[in-house]
């Protein structure tokens, strides 16, 4: 997407505004992380959710580096209690601009087609749908 003077993004003759404060979920993971790193610049604020402390803390430090103020912050999105009790603090302590709800799983029917287990079934719906669905509602 080519980029216009004062941080603006032209998408299909649309004129999209650059955000300043940007929630990202599934951080610690690489598609998270390359967003992270991507929108990281002087005047954005990325707060960072992930499963892995120790990766939000490197990914946090890079996105500083480029100028960006990063917050990280570690819990599973399934606690769908604590995900939007999360996510209501952070939007009353600034408003949001952007929501990337990037977290996320997959499963497989296994190395011998058995198919996946219930139990697998359920923790992909929990975090892909109820999650996703949750965050959302919340802010």
């Amino acid at each position: 997407m080519p980029r216009l003077d004062g941080g603006a993004l032209a998408a299909g003759g649309a004129f999209l505004i650059k955000p300043n404060c940007i929630l990202i979920t599934g951080a610690s993971g690489s598609i998270g992380g390359a967003l992270a790193r991507e929108y990281a610049a002087p005047g954005v604020t990325l707060l960072l959710h992930g499963r892995n402390q120790a990766l939000l803390n490197t990914l946090a430090m890079e996105c500083e580096q480029r100028g960006a103020h990063a917050r990280a912050f570690a819990f599973d999105v399934r606690d769908t209690a604590r995900l939007q009790a999360w996510a209501r603090q952070i939007s009353a302590e600034m408003p949001l601009d952007l929501v990337i709800a990037n977290a996320g799983m997959n499963i497989d029917i296994g190395a011998q087609g058995q198919g996946e287990r219930w139990e697998d079934v359920q923790a992909l719906l929990d975090t892909n749908v109820r999650a996703v669905l949750a965050l959302v509602d919340a802010v």
